[in-house]
């Protein structure tokens, strides 16, 4: 990597480094590109977690490493980011994640790091992931790569050892969606997260934790909790802090979910309901078997599709409440806003959570049934059968139930 800066958002570290490169192995120039090399393209093709944001190099080895022998590399970092860093094991150039090596707070000047891999990998990739808003300008001009090798200077970081895995970086999320709702914190999470976040009463001063009473959330596919929709629990926290750098004031949110339980899948929640949706630039109709559904004076709030992934917000236009999100997966692509498919497509499945009052359980019914029309320009209409009848919170226990993250 020739040279990399910009301006990022909490810890990667700035201490200098003494260490020295790796041994055996030789020390090469990463410029012109040869052996290092930039990652382009939909970042979520990589299966990383937390994905959206990254930064990624790919390392290609001359000789791949072996599975349980120890393998050292070693960087030369000038100048400084706010990074946390991760090293990954793939089979191919850019190609699929397989396993995380190592990860450290980056650091000025030579870096070298040790792990022991569990499979023979042809490529590692290298991850920057950021911790903090702040400028930051760096490159990395040199490289050594040192198969059965170590750091004689010590090793830095967490590598993988035999029976001890990687605890990966941080989980920080640079510029999320965040809702605009005085009863709720709604937080859009990369392309396909979402927390959606209730108090029953009033928010906390800015730096004052909000003890959460409900809410459900869902992260990326390749992200823990990506595998379906959880629970929020008891003890579960937010704290939203303003941030004033001069004139470019911005607001942050550390998250701490405790006792989170899994919903059930949709296959096992099927019924007789159904809903429809119809927005246009006049207005939005809903019509539903649902009585509570429909209001005299609906509003979508939001409907963002990109490609397989589809939200919809719709409060009543005077007082906010009720308010119900839709989340639904169409069976094939529908285009995002800007180049929508606008035809008819099958829906694969959906869910919904009304909000009929902060006060009130959290009502979800859900499908695999129904069509979807994307077109916001126009009109976008959605149609949802055999949905089930209302269920809640919580849902089935799990070993993993805590997740902490924050925001950039």
């Amino acid at each position: 990597m020739t040279g990399t800066s910009g301006a990022a958002g909490a810890g990667a570290g700035s201490a200098g480094a003494t260490g020295a490169h790796c041994q055996p192995g030789k020390t090469i120039q990463t410029y012109p590109y040869d052996v290092d090399n930039p990652c382009y393209g939909d970042n979520f093709a990589y299966h990383l977690p937390n994905a959206e944001n990254i930064q990624l190099e790919d390392i290609r080895l001359d000789v791949p490493t072996t599975a349980g022998e120890r393998f050292a590399f070693s960087v030369r970092h000038v100048g400084i980011g706010p990074f946390v860093i991760e090293v990954w094991g793939a089979h191919e150039q850019c190609g699929v994640a397989k396993e995380l090596l190592w990860q450290g707070p980056m650091i000025t000047g030579i870096q070298c790091g040790e792990f022991v891999p569990s499979d023979s990998y042809s490529h590692l990739l290298y991850v920057y992931r950021t911790q903090t808003k702040e400028s930051y300008s760096f490159s990395m001009p040199e490289l050594t790569l040192c198969k059965a090798g170590s750091c004689p200077a010590g090793a830095q970081g967490q590598g993988l050892e035999p029976n001890v895995p990687v605890t990966p970086a941080p989980l920080v999320y640079e510029r999320p969606t965040v809702g605009q709702d005085f009863k709720s914190f709604d937080l859009g999470l990369d392309t396909y997260g979402h927390a959606i976040l209730m108090l029953d009463a009033a928010k906390q001063p800015k730096g004052t934790p909000n003890q959460l009473t409900q809410g459900v959330l869902r992260m990326g596919p390749d992200d823990r909790f990506g595998d379906a929709w959880y629970c929020v629990g008891k003890g579960s926290t937010v704290v939203e802090v303003v941030h004033d750098p001069g004139a470019f004031q911005y607001v942050t949110y550390t998250v701490s979910l405790k006792n989170l339980t899994r919903l059930p899948s949709c296959a096992n929640k099927l019924g007789t309901g159904s809903a429809s949706l119809v927005i246009t630039q006049e207005g939005t109709t809903v019509t539903s078997s649902f009585s509570d559904l429909p209001t005299a004076m609906s509003y979508a709030q939001d409907q963002v599709c990109v490609g397989k992934s589809c939200r919809f917000l719709v409060a009543d236009s005077q007082s906010g409440d009720p308010k119900r999100w839709l989340f639904v997966t169409p069976v094939k692509s529908v285009g995002d806003y800007f180049m929508p498919s606008a035809v008819p497509t099958a829906v694969a499945d959906a869910i919904l959570f009304n909000r009929r009052d902060p006060t009130l359980p959290l009502e979800i019914s859900c499908s695999q049934s129904g069509t979807l029309t994307y077109n916001p320009a126009d009109t976008t209409s959605l149609s949802l059968e055999s949905m089930s009848d209302y269920f809640g919170c919580p849902g089935e226990p799990v070993a993993d139930n805590q997740l902490d993250f924050s925001t950039l």
